[in-house]
């Protein structure tokens, strides 16, 4: 994955982009989102570039209000009002999005990219059995329905492919029917029928029993495999990161702090933000969870400075006093914005000393 996407192309919104990599299947530049309040503007989501090839996952990381979903409806043009884009570029297949309307983006949700919600309940209608709500969903490759029989082959063969014995049963049957593991199959199913480049998976093993949720991850990463699928993954489980995920984004207030290969950036961290968030599970040698103290700023007209110095046992003078830097590449693929030496080089800094002072 190439993390951090080149600049923006010179194309208007809507049209289609020259130049780039044909395998890129996403690529976002410096996406800030705002909501308008009584009591100030909201930027939930402030700056965020990156971009993504076909068969890879990128894993959406942080507390719970970072900006993380915001960033996944801001990718399928579903941004609730009063939330708006209020700068940057969404590039879909090569194609320019930010500005689309919603009738624009219709033939593109789907086909082009698709959503896999967090709660299938939500996401699936409790009044019609999964084989109609399969059928309403299928399109050609021309965005028109294909004739009956069609529709109920792919369906059916794509209720086998996420994992259901009896795909007869499942289509005659009501979400109610279903346990919590089969409905979010059959959500998946609904969400890939028609073959798009991005899938958008929020959240999509939390209401899940570890062995569903394991079920659910292998399915994923089978079809993945099969359909060449770029995949943004939203989770605040690090195991579910570390088995799915190629590369993490790690967000804090609304804004991308670190960036880069899963394996680097879930062993080794650099942004004192991923340590602490990883502080905060147990060790694997028996170590007890270590909380992160404090609570995330408010994002009402957030300030130039780093957002985690409040929180931040490394933060010195130099983070109060100079602005919030832009990423920077630490390693090879790896990106973090801080004003303080990355903790990989301060770890070797110290192993040095500790060379120097030992006989």
């Amino acid at each position: 994955m190439s993390a951090l996407a080149p600049p923006a192309l010179a194309s208007a919104p809507g049209e289609p982009a020259s130049g780039r990599d044909p395998r890129t299947a996403l690529e976002v530049r410096d996406l800030t989102v705002a909501y308008p309040t009584p009591a100030g503007t909201v930027v939930a989501l402030q700056g965020a570039s990156f971009s993504l090839r076909r068969g890879e996952t990128l894993a959406l990381m942080g507390e719970s209000g970072c900006g993380k979903s915001t960033l996944g409806r801001a990718l399928l043009g579903l941004l609730a009002p009063p939330g708006r884009i209020e700068r940057g570029t969404i590039t879909l297949a090569g194609r320019r999005v930010e500005r689309l309307s919603q009738r624009e983006w219709q033939p593109l949700r789907g086909r082009e990219i698709s959503m896999l919600m967090q709660d299938p309940m939500l996401a699936l209608n409790p009044v019609l059995p999964i084989g109609l709500q399969l059928s309403e969903t299928v399109r050609d490759a021309r965005g028109r329905v294909p004739p009956k029989r069609e529709v109920r082959a792919r369906g059916m063969a794509l209720l086998r492919s996420v994992g259901f014995e009896d795909p007869d049963r499942v289509w005659r049957s009501y979400p109610f029917q279903l346990s919590g593991g089969m409905q979010q199959r059959a959500a998946l199913a609904i969400s890939l029928v028609n073959r798009p480049r991005v899938l958008v998976a929020d959240e999509p093993t939390t209401a899940l029993d570890v062995r569903v949720q394991a079920q659910v991850l292998d399915v994923i990463r089978k079809l993945q495999a099969e359909l060449d699928l770029a995949v943004v993954l939203i989770t605040h489980d690090v195991g579910v990161a570390a088995a799915l995920a190629t590369d993490v984004a790690v967000l804090y207030a609304g804004r991308l702090v670190e960036l880069g290969p899963a394996q680097q950036v879930l062993a080794t961290p650099t942004h004192p933000y991923t340590a602490g968030l990883l502080a905060c599970l147990p060790s694997p040698s028996g170590g007890l969870p270590r909380p992160l103290g404090g609570h995330p700023p408010s994002l009402i007209e957030p300030p130039d400075r780093c957002p985690f110095i409040p929180r931040c046992a490394r933060a010195d003078a130099t983070c109060q006093t100079n602005r919030f830097p832009a990423l920077a590449k630490q390693r090879p693929g790896s990106w973090r914005r801080a004003i303080t030496p990355s903790l990989t080089r301060s770890r070797r800094t110290r192993a040095r000393r500790q060379r120097r002072r030992d006989p």
